[in-house]
């Protein structure tokens, strides 16, 4: 899909999300985020968008497409509304819920400290 930058100037949006494909998930290192951070910055550095308020205030997010599609969408949802707020959402742990739905729904022991790299920046 190509975005019309205009368009998004136009709408003036509070926060963006860009889907990320083929790049993070379940198979990269945990300190691999270069290509997260390097797809956000891109994203804040584009003059066009200056004005833009979620680039004016750094809201712009970065999500694999690992848990973007399917049955792990609810997996991006918890992100984003931790993102979007943080005061409301202060005892919810997003990765600790995408843990457990690996470990007690999925059976698999896969440690996410370890490895998998889902959202960029993780949310506070």
């Amino acid at each position: 899909i190509t975005i019309d930058p205009e368009s998004v100037v136009e709408r003036n949006p509070e926060f963006i999300i860009w889907k990320i494909s083929n790049i993070g998930g379940y198979t990269l290192d945990k300190n691999e985020t270069v290509k997260f951070q390097e797809k956000q910055n891109e994203i804040l550095s584009r003059p066009e968008l200056s004005n833009v308020s979620a680039v004016k205030n750094k809201n712009v997010y970065i999500l694999s497409s690992d848990v973007f599609f399917g049955g792990r969408y609810f997996l991006s949802i918890i992100y984003m509304a931790k993102w979007f707020h943080p005061d409301l959402f202060r005892d919810i742990d997003p990765k600790d819920i995408h843990q457990e739905y690996l470990t007690r729904f999925q059976h698999l022991d896969y440690d996410l400290d370890q490895q998998g790299v889902f959202v960029y920046p993780e949310p506070t």
